[in-house]
């Protein structure tokens, strides 16, 4: 149902890499951010104990944002906070390593697209490793 964000997902990895080598470091942060996004989405359609559609994904997140229990944070924040939700629930918050990363890359992600500053080759480095492994990890914890 949900495998054409697995292959978005590949496809904005493939684009990091493209433009990274092209020193447009800016989107391929962009696109390496998106890429874990769109892998942690296909996750909360596939791989929890019953398979939801994006509406029901939407209805899940409509009702997080009304919760006073939610923290501060739009689709992006529900989305890892959901996975790793899901980490801790079944024991295996521990194999996906610096899963907390993620939010650095949604950093580097937010500089690229709206801050006056550029993105240095070094930081466009680190978004790409935080990139390959958190979408490393979590493949590998739900076996995709």
């Amino acid at each position: 149902m949900a495998n054409f964000l697995l292959k978005k997902s590949d496809e904005n990895e493939q684009a990091a890499v493209l433009l990274e080598g092209k020193t447009w470091f800016a989107p391929s942060v962009h696109c390496s951010y998106y890429s874990c996004i769109q892998a942690l989405i296909y996750l909360l359609m596939e791989k929890r104990d019953k398979k939801i559609n994006s509406a029901e994904l939407k209805s899940e997140f409509d009702e997080w944002k009304r919760s006073p229990f939610n923290r501060k944070g739009g689709s992006h924040v529900f989305y890892i906070q959901t996975v790793k939700y899901l980490l801790k629930k079944n024991g295996k918050e521990d194999k996906v390593k610096d899963y907390n990363k993620i939010f650095s890359l949604q950093g580097y992600r937010e500089k690229s697209d709206y801050m006056p500053e550029d993105i240095t080759p070094t930081e466009c480095t680190e978004a790409k490793k935080i990139r390959d492994n958190f979408v490393r990890d979590i493949k590998n914890v739900f076996g995709i």
